[in-house]
């Protein structure tokens, strides 16, 4: 059977090998050698999908004349993408394309109410952009991802990237990124059953023994005492001429410091925690703080139930301080209540606030940052309640906490204990 042949056109017609599961175009054609295996197909995209027909005929001329009126049906709306069973053709889908379809998907784009998500922007972004240097490492790599049908994806193309992503991030992100691109693999064969294996599933990272060390009370009254009398100013660059000065100093850092300690909140919730959260338990009869659970509903795109921080003596404390009578039951914000309408800069503000204090306090040590302060609070926490934390946290499982949070010096127990009593 001699090979099909394709002259050079704009309607989207184009070869399919049903052999080597690739689409071919007037350039690349010529290196297909599976002449019975070749079929005339029309590849269309518009409004962001990728519309495909197959033709028994191999004529040029007659398939190109199909091809002109489906491209014109298509962008005209006459192709129902309903009941069009070649909208996609998952068989023949490249890297690439599967890349796209899966960030629609992640953007609700053209999805049923009922399946929608509504992820934030920033995980979108995030999403988006590990997908896309998993594209560019192949792309280095010498890998067609236009042309290579994603059924081709591999141990090969996953050690590119594991080798990229272990010399170019910090091992506490490895995981992370695993996870974006090992969900792109799984939705292609939960949503499109493509059945494909999951190559990113293989993926063994090596263990990282990670030890939480918990602020002791030298270095949080070092960090406050920096605030008063340390220089505020950050410079940022090498090089002289490329030098950029940041003033750190903001008049709340020393209170929302205090807060965090005090509460154990994360820094969006400390950003986010007004006077009228603090409130009587009808319950209990004890002040506490009620705090929206902000992480929790991102993740679960729902309203979720709230925590509630004890004000212990030390909150107490601070709160009286800082205008708890005057405030009392009024939505305002305790922390920086003078703000502009973007919380993200003041979440920032102490997390380089506090990075470059203690830098100030501590010069030579290795700097503990901002998160150190929830860490601190959880492990005092877990030594005075134990395992029941995990209903003061905000975490489902205590074996994360345990890991990741608590501090096993601080934590450890046992200290009164007789033996042979």
């Amino acid at each position: 059977m001699k090979p099909l042949q394709l002259n050079k056109n704009n309607y989207g017609l184009r070869v399919y090998c049903t052999k080597c599961k690739k689409l071919y175009n007037y350039d690349t054609l010529k290196t297909c050698k599976d002449a019975q295996h070749q079929h005339f197909k029309s590849a269309v995209k518009f409004a962001g999908k990728t519309w495909t027909k197959m033709y028994n005929s191999r004529d040029f001329d007659e398939v190109l004349s199909l091809a002109i009126t489906f491209k014109t049906n298509v962008r005209k709306g006459f192709v129902d993408n309903r009941t069009n069973k070649n909208l996609t053709d998952v068989n023949s889908l490249s890297i690439l394309e599967s890349a796209e379809l899966y960030m629609r998907f992640q953007n609700d784009f053209e999805l049923q109410p009922h399946l929608k998500k509504g992820l934030t922007e920033k995980h979108l972004k995030q999403c988006q952009f590990h997908i896309e240097q998993f594209l560019k490492i192949l792309k280095r790599n010498g890998v067609n991802i236009h042309l290579t049908p994603i059924r081709e994806l591999n141990d090969f193309h996953v050690g590119c990237w594991y080798t990229y992503i272990t010399n170019n991030y910090a091992r506490g992100s490895w995981v992370t990124i695993l996870r974006i691109v090992s969900a792109w693999i799984n939705y292609l064969n939960k949503d499109l059953q493509i059945n494909i294996l999951n190559p990113f599933s293989r993926v063994q990272f090596p263990k990282v023994k990670s030890k939480v060390t918990a602020l002791n009370k030298e270095q949080f009254e070092g960090v406050l005492n920096a605030i008063k009398k340390a220089n505020p100013i950050e410079e940022l660059g090498k090089c002289d001429e490329n030098k950029v000065r940041k003033n750190r100093f903001r008049p709340y850092l020393e209170n929302a410091f205090k807060f965090a300690l005090y509460t154990g909140l994360r820094r969006e919730e400390v950003v986010m925690a007004k006077w009228s959260d603090i409130m009587y338990s009808k319950k209990t009869g004890q002040l506490v703080l009620m705090a929206r659970n902000l992480k929790v509903e991102r993740q679960r795109n729902a309203d979720y139930d709230p925590k509630y921080v004890p004000v212990h003596d030390d909150l107490l404390g601070l709160l009286y301080e800082i205008g708890f009578e005057e405030n009392k039951g009024k939505n305002k914000f305790i922390i920086a209540p003078q703000r502009g309408s973007n919380p993200m800069t003041v979440m920032l503000t102490l997390t380089k606030g506090f990075t470059h204090y203690y830098k100030q306090a501590f010069p030579g040590e290795k700097p503990m940052n901002f998160k150190s302060l929830r860490k601190t609070y959880l492990s005092y926490l877990h030594k005075e309640v134990g395992d029941q934390m995990i209903e003061l946290c905000s975490h489902s499982d205590i074996k994360v906490v345990k890991e990741h949070y608590l501090d096993k010096e601080l934590t450890t127990k046992g200290g009164n204990i007789k033996i042979f009593k």
